[in-house]
């Protein structure tokens, strides 16, 4: 199996286990800051948890060698949880979903001004018809929104456009473990602004089956694909969440999706299947095969 096939298996696996996601914080009696909390630490916890056993005594060692590519990581995740549900508490959701469908443009830009790294043709197509389709899904609901609301919903879409870029600049790293770090950085400030135990104690299997099983193997699968994949290949992964997500909480809530959904989700499926198909059959790219190269001389210095 190629690195390319292997990454869209990595990611498009990752985000299919994250799309019951946005059902179950629909069912979550709790505002969006207590399931930021409670997220960022079961998630923390399991994925931390998990290396501390796996490293035993190489644990901090293993944290420190991320250097401050970790650090920023760390950061970047943190802040991405904090800027998503600040955008959703203050502006049109609708408004929120359009802008963070830039994310795959943002990782384009991102690879070619950082990563010297060429972004084929048939991946602007799909930028471009995914993009339509987001647009279509959004339509009917596009008002008004709050400028503040706005920018943290492009900061939120910024965020994660970096963190691939990043990931694919340092392919030898394993960041996984910063999911737990940001997470745990994200619920400490959660403890300022929220009560974490105003969730009822009937909801907390949903807090255990969202934070110790979708979030840790979804984010753990999204963040290794970018060391096989392009950043914006990764991007346009990331919008299958858009459209699946709505069919959960059809078929448990009974909230049937509007033909706006469905027309724009198949633009975005139409898309992500086009660029998958051509992707495949095209051999690597000489891009990529320099980006390969050039880290693994980097890596040579390093050591």
């Amino acid at each position: 199996m190629t690195d390319h096939a292997k990454g869209l298996l990595i990611g498009v696996g990752g985000i299919l286990v994250l799309t019951p996601d946005s059902l179950i914080i629909r069912m979550i009696h709790g505002n969006a800051w207590t399931v930021t909390f409670w997220r960022g630490v079961l998630v923390g916890g399991v994925l931390l948890g998990f290396f501390a056993i796996r490293e035993r005594g190489n644990f901090w060692r293993m944290l420190r060698a991320m250097g401050w590519y970790g650090v920023a990581m760390t950061l970047l995740y943190a802040l991405g949880s904090w800027s998503f549900n600040l955008a959703i508490k203050s502006t049109v959701v609708a408004n929120v979903l359009l802008i963070i469908s830039s994310l795959p443009l943002l990782a384009a830009l991102l690879s070619l001004l950082v990563l010297r790294e060429s972004v084929p043709l048939r991946t602007w197509l799909a930028i471009a018809i995914a993009g339509t389709g987001i647009a279509v899904i959004v339509a009917e609901g596009i008002a008004g929104g709050s400028w503040f609301g706005e920018f943290f919903a492009f900061l939120t879409a910024l965020t994660l456009a970096v963190q691939f870029v990043l990931i694919r600049k340092a392919k030898a790293i394993n960041f996984v473990p910063t999911i737990g770090l940001g997470g745990l950085l994200a619920a400490a400030v959660m403890l300022f602004v929220t009560n974490p135990f105003e969730v009822p104690v009937s909801d907390y299997w949903l807090l255990a089956l969202m934070g110790l099983v979708i979030q840790p193997i979804s984010f753990a699968a999204i963040n290794l694909a970018p060391r096989y994949l392009p950043a914006p290949e990764v991007g346009l992964i990331m919008l299958l969440e858009t459209v699946l997500g709505p069919i959960w909480v059809w078929m448990f809530l009974n909230e049937v999706p509007s033909r706006m959904t469905v027309v724009g989700g198949g633009f975005v499926l139409g898309a992500l299947i086009f660029n998958a198909i051509l992707s495949l059959r095209t051999p690597p790219s000489s891009a990529t095969s320099s980006l390969t190269s050039s880290a693994s001389i980097e890596n040579t210095h390093e050591n």
